[in-house]
């Protein structure tokens, strides 16, 4: 497990754990909650799914790391978000 712990520029902090495994399965893992993280600081879910104003939700879909709607078939590579 690695351990990872993100500040915000008000000196708040939030640590969380990423299990062992794949490489992409640790990257949709660590993407998920640093989105909490985003979500708790600046009240906006980002990224936003293209064209809308939801937020996309990182998966891990056929053992790659996706950001990826959930009301329709979009997703992109996390890395290469549009």
């Amino acid at each position: 497990m690695v351990v990872v712990t993100a500040s915000a520029p008000d000196g708040s902090s939030f640590g969380f754990g990423i299990p062992d495994g794949p490489a992409a399965s640790r990257l949709a893992a660590a993407a998920d909650r640093l989105q909490d993280f985003v979500v708790e600081h600046l009240r906006a879910g980002l990224p936003l799914v293209p064209g809308t104003a939801r937020p996309a939700h990182a998966r891990l879909h056929d053992g790659e790391a996706l950001w990826a709607d959930v009301r329709t078939p979009w997703s992109c590579l996390i890395g290469s978000y549009p």
